[in-house]
């Protein structure tokens, strides 16, 4: 998923193992906040013109829920993120992406309501 991010510049800055430039944090106001800040950063970025990359290479191990609960938790905390950004940020930003990242960022939220179709 990462690769096909890649090579539409729609990669997102996921989890806390990744760099910025100074002057690309600075442009935005800094790391954004809130329940999906990797994504919210990204959206920033992009609209301002940036470019992100995605290196396939293990550089450094990150952690996991350690139990199913805690699992759920945090997944219920990333769809509110993103459908938050989704009504809230992505109409704020919209005419500044480019057409993959119109798309990538207005169908990227829904992949939580996924579940109410299987359910």
């Amino acid at each position: 998923m990462m690769m096909t991010m890649n090579r539409y510049g729609t990669v997102l800055a996921i989890g806390a193992n990744c760099t910025f430039r100074r002057s690309a944090l600075d442009s935005i106001g800094g790391h954004a906040a809130g329940l999906a800040e990797d994504m919210h950063t990204a959206m920033q970025l992009h609209a301002k013109g940036w470019k992100s990359a995605y290196l396939p290479a293990v550089l450094t191990e990150g952690r996991v829920p350690s139990t199913l609960s805690a699992y759920y938790k945090q997944q219920l905390k990333w769809a509110r993120g993103s459908l938050e950004l989704l009504f809230v940020t992505y109409p704020k930003l919209f005419k500044h992406f480019t057409w993959a990242q119109r798309f990538h960022y207005g169908t990227v939220p829904l992949h939580y309501l996924s579940g109410l179709i299987f359910c």
